[in-house]
Parts: C-alpha cells; sequence; structure tokens
C-alpha cells in the first residue's frame, strides 16, 4: 500500500481553507485477497498538508471545503511505497474519460501481443516438438542405414564365399571331368580286351569238337583219352535181402498202386488193401489192381490194359476191364 501526501493551496499559492480529504475506491473492486469497498475515509487537512494511505489502482479524493463545498477529483495510485498528491492527481487526468478508449485500445492491443506471444510459444513448442520428431526420425534412419550397411557387409560376405565355393566346385568338376574321361577311356579299353577274349573264346568253341576218345581244340587233337583195361574183379558174393531186413523208405518203394500196402502184417488202416509178400494171406494175380473204393475202381476204366482185374477192397466187388 503507497502513502499519498502533498498540500492543498489555493491559485494565489496560499494554503486553501480545506478542512478535510474523503479517500475512496472509484467503485467496488478486488483487492487485498477480498473486495475493496467504494465507502469513503475522511482524513483530516493540518496548514493545508494532508496524507493518507491508498490501495494501488484508481481512486477519488473529496475536498470538503469549511463552507461546506465539495469537490470530487479522480486519482490513479500505483505500486510505489510514496506519492505526491500531485502524483496521483495527474495520473487521474490521463486516465479520466478522455482517455478511456485510448486505454481500452492499448489493453486490447496488449492482449493481442499476449495472445500473439502464446500462439507463438505455441508454435514454438510445435516446431520443438516437430523438431525432436525429425530428430528421432533421423535418429531412426540413420541406424535403419547402419543396419543395411552392416546387412549388406554380411552379404558380401556371403557372395565372397560363394564365389569362393563356386570356384572350387569349378575346379573340382574339372578334375571329375578328367577323371571321367579316363574311366571312359579304360571303360573302353576294358571292353575292347573283352570283346577279344569273347571272340577268341567264340573261336575255341567253335573249333573244338570230340571224335571217340580224343578231343579236338583249334584244330589240335589230343591223344586217345581212355586208358588201357583192367584186370577183371573177383566174383562178389550172392546177395540176399529178406523183407524185415529192409528199411521203412525201403518198404515204402515196394507199395503197389494208390490203396494198396505190401507187408508182412496187417496194417493198422483197414481202407488199404493188404498184400503179403508171403503168399499166406492170399495168391497175387499178375493181372490184378487193388483200390480201395469203388469209385477208384471206376476211375480206372480205360486206364489199365485189357483183361486187367480192378478188386475194390471195401466192397470186394471185382471189375474187369474189357
Amino acid at each position: 500500500m503507497a502513502t499519498v501526501s502533498g498540500l492543498l493551496s489555493h491559485v494565489t499559492g496560499d494554503p486553501d481553507l480545506v478542512g478535510a480529504v474523503g479517500v475512496a475506491s472509484e467503485r467496488v473492486r478486488p483487492g487485498k485477497g477480498g473486495v475493496i469497498t467504494a465507502r469513503p475515509k475522511v482524513y483530516q487537512v493540518d496548514g493545508g498538508k494532508v496524507s493518507f494511505p491508498c490501495e494501488p489502482g484508481k481512486a477519488v479524493i473529496t475536498l470538503h471545503y469549511l463552507n461546506n463545498v465539495v469537490d470530487t477529483v479522480p486519482i490513479v495510485v500505483g505500486e510505489k511505497s510514496s506519492y505526491t498528491l500531485e502524483d496521483v492527481v495527474r495520473a487521474g487526468e490521463l486516465a479520466d474519460s478522455s482517455t478511456q478508449r485510448e486505454l481500452e485500445i492499448l489493453v486490447t492491443e496488449v492482449r493481442d501481443l499476449i495472445d500473439s506471444s502464446a500462439a507463438d510459444r505455441r508454435a514454438a513448442a510445435s516446431s520443438a516438438s516437430r523438431a525432436s520428431s525429425s530428430a528421432s526420425s533421423a535418429s531412426t534412419s540413420a541406424n535403419r542405414a547402419e543396419q543395411a550397411r552392416s546387412d549388406t557387409s554380411a552379404m558380401m560376405s556371403q557372395t565372397n564365399e560363394l564365389m569362393t565355393r563356386a570356384q572350387q566346385a569349378a575346379t573340382d568338376a574339372g578334375g571329375s571331368a578328367n577323371t571321367a574321361k579316363q574311366s571312359e577311356k579304360n571303360a573302353a579299353s576294358s571292353a575292347s580286351e573283352a570283346r577279344s577274349h569273347a571272340d577268341r573264346a567264340g573261336k575255341i568253341a567253335d573249333s573244338t569238337s570230340w571224335s571217340g576218345d580224343r578231343l579236338t581244340v583249334n584244330g589240335k587233337t589230343s591223344p586217345s583219352l581212355t586208358g588201357p583195361k583192367g584186370d577183371r574183379g573177383p566174383k562178389g558174393q550172392d546177395g540176399e535181402v529178406k523183407f524185415e531186413s529192409l528199411t521203412q523208405a525201403q518198404r515204402e518203394t515196394l507199395r503197389g498202386p494208390a490203396g494198396v500196402i505190401v507187408s508182412t502184417q496187417e496194417p493198422a488202416d483197414k481202407n488199404l488193401v493188404w498184400v503179403d509178400p508171403s503168399g499166406a494171406a492170399l495168391d497175387l494175380l499178375s493181372n490184378a489192381f487193388y483200390v480201395s473204393t469203388d469209385a477208384e475202381a471206376t476211375a480206372l476204366s480205360g486206364k489199365v490194359p485189357k483183361g486187367t482185374y480192378v478188386i475194390a477192397a471195401q466192397s470186394g466187388n471185382v471189375y474187369k476191364e474189357e
């Protein structure tokens, strides 16, 4: 809060007959964390001098003369700690109605400047953001470029390795081709030699023949291959074979036609025709043929010589081939 002090004098220079000065806000307005009212407060004048405190801003003072005349004077108080009465009255004259429009214009211009400054700050912030984004993009591009350079280097290394392998493969292929050619030559030589051997073998086979006990090969005939006849050996002992001394395999070879068994003992299978070789059981017919069933007997019709008897053992029927 500022202190305002000064002399109230007549135009002649003498102190005027002002008994008191009232001080009040021009209107109710905000201030001091609350509101400043428009109710006046009176301060006494001593010897034409007056002093009073006042909040910054517009205010009015009322001059109370001894003859009860009152004058109202607008003042404007600044932010300093003290002002003369002349200073605040002059400031009030600048802020009267004649200059109000100019002040409004100034205030509008100041606001425009503030708004422009805010817009500039926003634009600057946006530009800074875009710059940051561009920097980030540039960093990303740099990283991608570095990765591409690394990938390219790796690809070049792989390409060089592939070229080396290709050259080695070409060299190996050349060696394999030479080996193949040599193998082809060897195979041709072997085939030629094989044909020569085959021709010689064919000629030998064509020129080979027997004449009695003499062999002729390629026009050359061997001497007689039969040796001298040896002396006659002693006569061997006549053999005598009994049926009981024959093995089962040998006995089986003596088996007659199907369904007939030759044995000195009666077989367990009663469906077979039993022929006792000792002749004790029956007399064998030289033109008889034994089978088990009538069906087997009839099946032999036309297959045995005429006059042959076919005997069915199960039924005892005798069939004669006419």
